[in-house]
């Protein structure tokens, strides 16, 4: 099996390591806003007489439906909480170079 040079192994943490951590760091980032958003959503498509219904212009293969909104809601709060519990979290933080983009 071939070992990495040590050039190797800094390209690699410079280009593929680093960035990956921060677009795992801008996924948690990005979860929590539209988590902390989500609670009035989730009131109106949880209900069933909502009447609420995806009228994107630009029709989409897939118009969203209150159930999809839903699924969607246990989808990223299990993955933000995966994330935030994974015991290697803190290193994946330190990792990050270049600052949180807003």
């Amino acid at each position: 099996m071939a070992v990495a040079n040590n050039e190797q192994v800094q390209h690699c943490s410079d280009q593929d390591v680093r960035p990956a951590c921060e677009a795992a760091r801008g996924l948690k980032l990005r979860l929590d806003d539209v988590l902390a958003r989500f609670d009035d959503v989730y009131n109106n498509v949880n209900n069933p007489a909502t009447t609420w219904t995806d009228n994107r212009p630009d029709m989409p293969t897939h118009l969203a439906t209150a159930s999809d909104l839903l699924n969607f809601h246990a989808f990223a709060q299990d993955v933000r909480d995966y994330i935030k519990g994974h015991g290697q979290w803190t290193i994946i933080e330190e990792l990050c170079v270049k600052p949180v983009q807003v």
